[in-house]
Parts: C-alpha cells; sequence; structure tokens
C-alpha cells in the first residue's frame, strides 16, 4: 500500500508534486491558506483539510512548499502546525527555498518534540517538476531521507544527500545563483539581438543545439521568444531568492557581484509590476532600457 502523504502549501510547486503523487496512487492530503488553491488540488484527487495539524494527522509524511522561512517554521512548528498532529518520530520535509541556518533552527526546534526535519529543496521550476524533470537536494539524517524515497522518486529523477540539516537549502542556494544569473543573461543577449533586428525564435532555434544552450533556455527561452510570461517561478518570489543568495554570500564572505546585477534586474522587474509574471519577464525591463517595443 502506498504511504499517505500530505502537503502543505499548494502553490506552482506544491501543486505539481502532490498531482504527480496522485497520478501514481498515492493518497493525498493538503491545506493552503488560499481557499482556491485547496480546491484547485481536489479537482485533481487530493483530499483538501483545514489546517497543517489536520494533514499531518492523516498522513505518514508530510511536505511543505512555502514562501519564506517564518511561514516554514509556523506550519511546521506553531499553533495548529504539523508537530501538533504528527505522530513523535514523524518525518516532515520542507521544500522551500530558505537560508541553511533557519533550516538548522527549524530541525533543532522539531528534533526537540521528537521529530525529524529534513530540508529537501527543488532543483526545477514548476513545469520541470510536472514532467518529474527535477532534482531533489536534501539535507539531513540519511536514514530518515531513505524512508522518503519512494515519495521522492515518484516526483524527481534524482536526488542527492547533500549532508546533515542546512546543506539542501545551502547547495539550493548555490544552485539558485546560476539560475539567476543564467536566466538575466539569457535576457541581456535576447534584448541585443532583437535591438539588432534579429528574429529572437531564430536565435533559440540557434542557441539551444549549441554551445550557448542550457536547460534555462530551453525552459525561459520560449517564454521571451512568445512575450507571454505564464510563471513557472514568479518573479517576485525569486527576488526573496535573490536576497538570500546574497545574504549566504556575505554570511560565508564570498564575492557574488553577478548576483548583484541580478537581484538589481529582477528588483526592476518587480517594480514595473511583473512580479506575477515568470523570471524571465525580466526581459521586459531590458527592453524598456532598449527602447524595444514588441
Amino acid at each position: 500500500m502506498s504511504m499517505k502523504v500530505g502537503f502543505i502549501g499548494l502553490g506552482l510547486m506544491g501543486q505539481a508534486m502532490s498531482h504527480n503523487l496522485v497520478k501514481d496512487g498515492y493518497e493525498v492530503f493538503g491545506y493552503d491558506i488560499l481557499p482556491g488553491q485547496i480546491k484547485r488540488a481536489e479537482e485533481k484527487g487530493v483530499i483538501g483539510l483545514g489546517s497543517p495539524r489536520e494533514v499531518a494527522g492523516e498522513a505518514e509524511l508530510v511536505i511543505s512548499a512555502l514562501p519564506n522561512a517564518k511561514i516554514v517554521e509556523e506550519v511546521h512548528c506553531g499553533p495548529n502546525g504539523t508537530s501538533e498532529g504528527a505522530d513523535k518520530g514523524a518525518v516532515l520535509v520542507d521544500t522551500s527555498t530558505i537560508s541553511p541556518e533557519d533550516a538548522r533552527r527549524i530541525a533543532h526546534r522539531l528534533a526537540s518534540q521528537g521529530f525529524v526535519f529534513i530540508d529537501a529543496p527543488i532543483s526545477g521550476a514548476s513545469g520541470m517538476v510536472v514532467k518529474r524533470d527535477c532534482l531533489v537536494m536534501a539535507g539531513g539524517d540519511r536514514e530518515a531521507l531513505e524512508k522518503c524515497m519512494p515519495v521522492f522518486n515518484a516526483i524527481a529523477k534524482k536526488v542527492i544527500h547533500a549532508g546533515p540539516s542546512g546543506a539542501g537549502s545551502q547547495m539550493k542556494l548555490v544552485h539558485n545563483h546560476l539560475i539567476a544569473t543564467i536566466s538575466v543573461s539569457i535576457a541581456e543577449a535576447f534584448a541585443l539581438g532583437i535591438k539588432a533586428g534579429i528574429d529572437p525564435g531564430m536565435m533559440l532555434e540557434a542557441f539551444i543545439p549549441g554551445a550557448a544552450g542550457s536547460k534555462m533556455l530551453e525552459v525561459r527561452g520560449p517564454l521571451m521568444v512568445d512575450n507571454k510570461y505564464e510563471p513557472f517561478m514568479k518573479a517576485e518570489l525569486f527576488l526573496k531568492d535573490l536576497r538570500l543568495i546574497l545574504e549566504n554570500g556575505q554570511n560565508q564572505g564570498a564575492a557574488l557581484p553577478l548576483a548583484g546585477v541580478a537581484q538589481q534586474m529582477m528588483t526592476a522587474c518587480v517594480s514595473m509590476g511583473y512580479g506575477q509574471e515568470d523570471v524571465a519577464a525580466v526581459l521586459k525591463v531590458y527592453e524598456k532600457l532598449a527602447g524595444i517595443e514588441r
């Protein structure tokens, strides 16, 4: 019999992961602060409940996908949180992008209550998760992680045990540094080409199989070509990730000038009103600066 799985946070990532598990025959319970997100998940077979506590009371494994560390801690440790509903010894997993310091603090707090916490952020936008073309980077107890493997294998193509608590979150920040700088670089290059009169579709056709080809070009290039930015990752949320990356650089004593440029461009993207669109919408900032109209 498949494990009963709970999801707290049914945004783009939570919807994608929970739907995959439903398709694989798992009984999935879910909660989101927005009733509309619960309804959307229910339409795909998720059993909607009224709180994190209720979800943890039904599920053998609980996974959260949330905007920031404050909400992660509240969901797992606060009143009506998962720790109030889960059995002692239960494994609580978080796939959010948070700092390694926050991940370790939450793990320590839950351990004192008799629970195991795994920070397991995901490499891949929601569209990639739908296709199971993503990677899990996990920090925490290896034995506890092994218990989660059947579920992770139904979500991702690969799982990496990065090390102790916080290691998964640290690896995710390094990973998102690459995502940010590559995405902004693609937008800058596209703006140069469009300004010079090159068709963006032609550029994408040439670049993907060439030396500049990358997963980000495959994911975000078509959005830039079509000038339509339905979000795989919202620019507003990714701006939070860039703040975490730069703070992590300060904590580690590592200079991150390219991340700083990416943060400024993403800040402009959000301030111009594109925060609910995909990260690829940063191209619209470059187009405005270059006087490009499409």
